[in-house]
């Protein structure tokens, strides 16, 4: 196994098309838009990315089959904003493998340190959403602008000191029973 970066266009296009791969056939994936992914990795497309250093990694296999991915980016405006030197990934995807999920955590960290960051934040997706993974109802789809990942992505990161910084909340209504806020 071994981590690349995509530096050129097929590169970033195959980096874009893994999760498809991935979770072909899982009833609960639910591929992006495609008029929008294809952009969202480059700079001059993405706002986010136009004011940061960033890197795409990707996961082979020993046969050189993507098994994973994660983007890992300085946002400069946010660091100077905050006064902080915080780096964070986001787009991970991963098969159900604990050594592809761990190295491609500590190539986005070893990025992120080589540039003088101290902390790591994620995943957050440098678009407006996406952030976060799903600890709970991952045996259900998504709803539409927020995420949706396998159980395992969890222990990934637990087992490699991360933890979680706080809870998004989605919820379910169905319109033909009325719908109250919930309690909180």
């Amino acid at each position: 196994m071994k981590i690349i970066t995509a530096r050129d266009r097929r590169e970033a296009r195959r980096f874009a098309h893994i999760p498809e791969k991935l979770f072909q056939g899982n009833s609960c994936y639910v591929p992006p838009l495609w008029a929008e992914e294809k952009n969202a990795y480059r700079a001059n497309h993405n706002p986010i990315l136009k004011n940061s250093d960033f890197e795409l990694f990707i996961a082979l296999d020993d046969f050189g089959t993507p098994v994973g991915r994660t983007l890992a980016y300085v946002d400069h405006t946010y660091n100077r904003f905050y006064k902080a030197k915080t780096g964070f990934f986001g787009a991970f995807e991963c098969a159900e493998d604990a050594a592809a999920g761990r190295m491609l955590a500590e190539a986005a960290e070893k990025w992120l340190r080589d540039r003088g960051m101290e902390n790591v934040i994620g995943p957050i997706h440098p678009v407006a959403e996406n952030w976060g993974f799903v600890y709970d109802g991952y045996d259900t789809p998504p709803v539409y602008m927020s995420p949706w990942n396998p159980a395992y992505y969890h222990g990934f990161f637990t087992e490699n000191g991360y933890r979680k910084a706080k809870d998004l909340l989605v919820y379910e209504a169905d319109s033909r029973k009325g719908y109250r806020t919930p309690k909180r």
